[in-house]
């Protein structure tokens, strides 16, 4: 606040919105001080001029920590399972991965990417019929690879027909290999599509990459992040204004270097920031102070580009990339243990170890868990909402209360209850009707609800209003009130 030069004691401090940007845990622990000031106290201590922007990159973490949970088998079991992720990492001869101490993740990403692209590319085999790549390449057509892409999806990524194979595991029906296989296919390429999205901007993709975590994180266990995503979902629906969620989805991705396809989230940027602090610009020995990092914390930017123009001056500029890593022999060693242990084929009655269980629908169970019950968590949210939205309205004794919106622009709506919601988050995403697994969120207190107790607002627009792509604006029209807490 201070580098900006705003004075946070003046009354009209609290009159602009400010968008604070930042991890889970930081935001949470900020909307957990908004909650608790929440009619006690106003003016700038209050936090309600603050609007809150969840972390994209700690969510692409948590989703490949619950994908690695998900799909990563049991080690020393790749012929019972030849097709999860430990066998793979094992075939790839990569060193050993441990669950319970997981790698960089960069490295848990790129051994889930290259098991996707040879998925990918095996079913396209498959539903082509072509026996190897070269005979296939040689007479696609762009209309062809989108037929096939369809094909791949429509029969190798339904979890519906990992549904009806699960029901008949009573007999000598079912393939547990079968159904892995194409749990870890949808998954991957929602996690390709997310990161893609993100590389070029476009919030419209993450917003529907989102909805379905909304349901895959509460699954794979990841309730925190799944209370997160639900919050960001809820204000983009009945919250926000318009012009609010025009901001939020035109700033909470920012391209650095200006060029095409390098877009990154905001929490990844102040990551980067970090690194430069923490490591490089770090002063030592007597000159380690905090004093010293407030000064040199906002030249960093300048002082890396001076760094690379004198570099580039003197002909010694070495380049900031590595070339993309050779991914033929590996996606080929792939393809052939996807061939020859016929991982996309269904062999009824086939399964795993004894001390092995099947790979959850993270989305399926997520959604079960999220509605089911009279306490279910989506039931709880919408009670605390309600809880914190009848806090606000309360004077408090010091001071006076924030000037309100008007109601014609809000689009808040008590009327808009857990089966609007609900309905809202689905709508991209059908589920089957016979997975369930119920799952308690330790951050939701387990109180019932009173039907009386939820959402009560006035009726107003329902629908987000958000267009599938947007333009990206960059930051530079919200650059005074965009702060990144870490």
């Amino acid at each position: 606040m201070e580098e900006l030069n705003v004075d946070t004691s003046k009354p009209e401090f609290c009159e602009n919105l400010k968008l604070v940007a930042g991890d889970q845990l930081s935001i949470a622990r900020l909307r957990a001080v908004l909650a608790a000031r929440a009619g006690n106290e106003c003016g700038a201590s209050s936090l309600r001029w603050a609007l809150f922007i969840p972390g994209l990159f700690h969510c692409k973490i948590a989703a490949t920590n619950g994908f690695l949970q998900t799909h990563f088998g049991h080690p020393n079991h790749d012929l019972k399972d030849p097709a999860s992720l430990s066998s793979h990492n094992t075939l790839l001869q990569r060193k050993p991965i441990i669950l319970s101490s997981l790698p960089p993740f960069r490295t848990c990403r790129d051994l889930i990417f290259v098991s996707l692209y040879a998925r990918v590319l095996h079913c396209l085999l498959k539903v082509s019929g072509a026996q190897s790549l070269e005979s296939f390449s040689n007479r696609l057509t762009w209309t062809m690879l989108c037929g096939h892409a369809e094909a791949v999806v429509d029969t190798f990524t339904d979890g519906r027909t990992v549904d009806n194979l699960r029901q008949e595991r009573g007999g000598l029906g079912g393939d547990m290999i079968f159904e892995n296989a194409v749990l870890f296919l949808r998954d991957g390429l929602i996690l390709r599509e997310f990161s893609d999205a993100i590389k070029s901007g476009d919030s419209g993709r993450v917003l529907l990459v989102l909805k379905l975590w909304a349901f895959g994180f509460r699954g794979s266990g990841r309730s925190k992040y799944a209370y997160e995503v639900l919050h960001l979902l809820h204000n983009i629906t009945h919250v926000w204004p318009e012009p609010v969620v025009r901001i939020v989805l035109n700033n909470w991705l920012v391209n650095p270097t200006g060029k095409a396809n390098s877009f990154v989230e905001l929490d990844l940027m102040q990551e980067h920031l970090n690194y430069w602090i923490k490591t490089y610009y770090q002063a030592h020995g007597s000159g380690a102070s905090w004093e010293w990092l407030a000064t040199i914390s906002p030249c960093i930017e300048i002082l890396r580009r001076l760094a690379t123009e004198v570099n580039s001056a003197l002909g010694s500029k070495q380049g900031n990339r590595h070339a993309s890593a050779d991914l033929t022999k590996d996606i080929k060693i792939l393809m052939d243990s996807l061939k020859q242990n016929n991982i996309y084929e269904e062999v009824l009655g086939r399964t795993l170890g004894d001390d092995e269980s099947p790979a959850p629908d993270v989305i399926s169970e997520g959604y079960t868990a999220l509605t089911w019950g009279a306490k279910s968590p989506l039931r709880q949210f919408n009670r605390l909402v309600s809880t914190l939205q009848r806090r606000c309205g309360i004077q408090p004794l010091a001071g006076t209360t924030l000037p309100t919106q008007p109601q014609e622009t809000c689009r808040l709506s008590p009327s808009h209850t857990v089966d609007s919601l609900t309905s809202y988050i689905v709508s991209e995403c059908p589920l089957s009707e016979d997975d369930g697994l119920a799952l308690n969120d330790p951050d939701v207190p387990d109180n019932n609800l009173d039907n009386n107790e939820e959402l009560e607002l006035n009726e107003c627009n329902a629908t987000t209003g958000v267009s599938p792509t947007w333009t990206r604006k960059g930051v530079h029209d919200l650059a005074e009130y965009l702060f990144l807490v870490t």
